[in-house]
């Protein structure tokens, strides 16, 4: 497997004079000729993604000026996770996306040399007009006693960057947030006598007393945290606290995100009357996105939680979050890949992001439904059965399924497509083998709505559960079992538009 460790392990080598990113371009294979990689049938459509390469987190979702700016980490060399840049892309309506120029690239000898890493944007207002910044992790060889990544060979050197716009004043809109000025790092050093497994992903926020920042951190033999710093300029951080802490699974495997040694990928905002963290780690289901909804006491910055779950069940990491036009709290997550590395080297692409999902509250229970603008990709009007799509549709679609208590014999039969089944069995919720567990019971009838899109599938369950699938074939791994005495009572499909 091509890893960024693998690379870096090769750069203490023969190949030390070598810069990362030359390397990992003499490295990489070569990629298939773009009209085959644009053509895979495997490839999704209708989800975001750049033309080539490895995606992996988004960063820095904003609305800014009319319009929605995603960054991601980019591998713009090979299919293959290493050498990160920030990928950049703008829409109108969070569903058609623009290219833009790589937005940023790790600089030779500086300290994101190796790699600029997981970050997110603020819109500073401090001097009248909102100005957007980010702040990212910027990774860079270490000595031992300074690396906060000390098992890889190398040690690696975990700080945080920032970064402003070059200029917001460029004639043609689709220019702004293009070219960004790297400020340099604003935050060195974990806090002192702090054995930390990792030290990255910052996400700042502003409060009426000065910024607030989060870091993914985490301490050997006890478990994985988010660290508090205060600022009053997004440029001069003190630490603050630990956050919030979760609990070590008495692994020892060498990966500390899968032994809950770490978290990734904090994301911390407001919904309705409460607060909500969000953080990526290793459960016993594997790595997965967890959420936490619970109260701040903006006095002492005393985090509570009252309730936590999943946030998504299936292949899907790093969730950032963003408001839309009109307020509402958007959730993205890269969706990553369920197959031999070989094979998505070879393919030439590898990752997308998740369709974008509005998050609400229930409670304190955390609720998802896709944001309605998806809605613009629906091909033509509804059909009463999957199969009547026909043709390529069938594995571009979207599916409305409406559940209900009731007899077996009414389940309309043949109610299925390439990439998801519907049955019902015993016992609760099922996805793909697994038990999907609900904070009450579910109604007596609710919808279903699976969106599939080659090798990709998204499913929301009555707005409470998220689940996504790969499927690489024609085989149908991921399969919905509802819970007994329900039956699919009704399906109405349609076909999807492309957004390349």
């Amino acid at each position: 497997m091509l890893t960024r460790r693998r690379l870096l392990e090769i750069a203490t080598g023969t190949a030390a004079a070598l810069s990362l990113s030359r390397l990992a371009k003499a490295l990489a294979p070569e990629f298939p000729p773009q009209p085959q990689i644009d053509s895979d049938p495997l490839r999704p459509r209708y989800h975001l993604m750049p033309r080539r390469g490895w995606m992996n987190d988004p960063c820095a979702p904003v609305y800014f000026d009319g319009r929605y700016h995603m960054f991601f980490q980019y591998n713009p060399g090979a299919s293959v996770w290493g050498d990160m840049h920030w990928a950049h892309a703008v829409s109108t309506d969070m569903v058609h996306w623009t290219d833009r120029p790589i937005a940023l690239a790790p600089t030779p000898g500086g300290p994101d040399s190796y790699g600029v890493f997981t970050g997110s944007m603020v819109l500073d207002k401090s001097t009248g007009r909102p100005v957007p910044k980010i702040v990212y992790t910027c990774v860079s060889e270490s000595t031992p006693e300074l690396a906060t990544i000390s098992y890889s060979k190398p040690p690696e050197r975990e700080q945080q960057c920032l970064a402003t716009p070059t200029s917001l004043a460029a004639a043609d809109p689709d220019m702004k947030l293009d070219t960004w000025q790297k400020q340099g790092v604003v935050v060195a050093s974990p806090p002192p006598g702090m054995h930390v497994t990792g030290f990255r992903d910052p996400t700042p926020w502003r409060e009426a007393d000065g910024w607030y920042m989060l870091l993914a951190s985490g301490e050997y033999k006890r478990g994985g945290d988010v660290l508090l710093y205060k600022s009053p300029d997004l440029k001069q951080w003190q630490f603050v606290k630990v956050f919030a802490q979760g609990k070590w699974t008495g692994s020892d495997e060498k990966d500390t995100v899968n032994t809950g040694e770490m978290w990734e990928c904090p994301d911390f905002f407001p919904l309705g009357n409460k607060h909500v963290l969000i953080h990526s780690t290793g459960t016993p289901a594997g790595r997965t996105p967890v959420w936490q909804v619970g109260t701040l006491d903006k006095s002492t910055m005393t985090w509570t939680p009252e309730s936590e779950g999943v946030l998504n069940h299936g292949p899907y990491y790093a969730p950032k979050t963003q408001t839309d036009a009109a307020g509402n709290r958007v959730l993205w997550g890269w969706i990553t890949e369920d197959r031999p590395e070989a094979e998505f080297a070879k393919a030439g692409w590898a990752g997308c992001m998740s369709l974008p999902r509005v998050l609400t509250l229930d409670g304190n229970q955390l609720r998802f439904r896709l944001a309605r603008e998806v809605n613009a990709l629906r091909a033509g009007e509804a059909v009463p059965n999957i199969r009547d799509l026909g043709g390529p549709a069938l594995f571009q679609n979207e599916m409305v399924l409406t559940v209900a208590k009731g007899s077996s014999a009414h389940t309309p039969q043949g109610v299925a497509n390439a990439v998801l089944i519907v049955a019902r069995g015993d016992g609760g919720l099922q996805w793909a083998g697994k038990e999907i567990a609900f904070d009450r019971p579910l109604p007596d009838q609710f919808t279903i709505h699976a969106y599939a899109d080659h090798s990709v599938v998204e499913v929301f369950v009555a707005d409470r559960a998220v689940l996504t699938a790969r499927v690489y074939g024609k085989e149908s791994p991921a399969t919905l079992v509802l819970p007994e005495g329900y039956v699919l009572e009704g399906v109405q499909g349609y076909a999807m538009s492309s957004i390349t």
